[in-house]
């Protein structure tokens, strides 16, 4: 079912764009009747359709889509980063990622008497 949410997002990709149903449905490729359903009633909507519409408004389909709020939030700012941004994004979170598995764990608090380990695994 159609979320208030996806309609909210469109309505502000819409704005930001400065364009109507009209031109969003031409740019999307779909039937204006189309952009008029999406945004006025309850519908399970085609992923194809929905593609389009993100594609017209540059906005990520995640952003339509997610509920939380946080998450489409992320999703913008992931969407607005360079190639070479998001690499360095992953980089780091490769790094996080084997510090934890590695260091952030009781045996290697007991090993190295790191105290601050050992009380977050208690």
């Amino acid at each position: 079912m159609q979320m208030n949410f996806m309609k909210k997002r469109i309505i502000e990709g819409m704005n930001k764009l400065g364009i109507t149903q009209t031109s969003l449905a031409n740019e999307a490729r779909v039937a204006q009747s189309t952009i008029n359903r999406l945004l006025n009633t309850p519908i399970k909507s085609r992923i194809d359709t929905l593609l389009n519409v993100a594609h017209a408004i540059k906005l990520p389909i995640e952003y339509l889509i997610t509920e939380d709020e946080t998450k489409a939030s992320l999703y913008l700012k992931i969407n607005s980063m360079s190639k070479e941004e998001i690499e360095a994004l992953n980089t780091h979170i490769e790094k996080e990622r084997f510090l934890r598995e590695h260091y952030d764990s009781p045996a290697y608090a007991a090993k190295t008497g790191n105290l601050y380990l050992k009380k977050k695994a208690s």
